[in-house]
């Protein structure tokens, strides 16, 4: 592989021959392929005690390697980009005991929060915004939502701005 490339370069031209030094940093000759898996052997035993390495690109740092059955030049296969789970902490931010910011269906609102009123009456009367049904009808569907575990409701929201969402560090699709 390298006296192929080194057939086509001159060393006598500087940038030639910075091309023949670094060579070895970007293709791996010494390497075995284990169900689609290039694993990286080295001459003198693997890197510090690490033990087998697999050859991998990561985004737009490609590695390439020498096929040890065709002694072709192969592109190493791309990782899995490991994203994390979304989890409901990361759609609800508390501003305040009286306002909150949620993530609902990829949009971020501002959400006003109040106390739910202890009387039957006044609970029948105010809505939940983001139930869209009265606070009467809606405690046992929304008893593990974190404002109702807390004796509060979501009285009204509004979407927020984009300028908005730079403030508070957030992004929408």
């Amino acid at each position: 592989m390298r006296s192929e490339i080194a057939a086509h370069l001159s060393c006598t031209s500087a940038v030639q021959k910075h091309v023949l030094d670094h060579l070895r940093d970007y293709v791996h000759e010494h390497v075995r392929v284990e169900n689609r898996t290039v694993i990286l052997e080295h001459r003198f035993g693997f890197i510090f005690g690490t033990g087998p390495q697999a050859l991998v690109s990561h985004g737009s740092s490609w590695r390439f390697y020498v096929c040890p059955r065709t002694g072709l030049l192969r592109l190493a296969p791309a990782a899995r980009r490991k994203r994390p789970a979304r989890s409901e902490a990361s759609d609800r931010r508390v501003l305040s005991d009286e306002r909150e910011l949620r993530r609902i269906d990829g949009v971020w609102y501002e959400i006003a929060v109040a106390a739910i009123p202890p009387a039957a009456e006044e609970r029948a009367v105010r809505v939940d915004v983001l139930a869209r049904a009265p606070v009467a009808s809606v405690v046992e569907r929304l008893r593990d939502d974190p404002l109702w575990l807390r004796g509060r409701y979501a009285a009204a929201k509004r979407q927020l701005s984009k300028r908005e969402l730079v403030r508070h560090g957030l992004r929408s699709p």
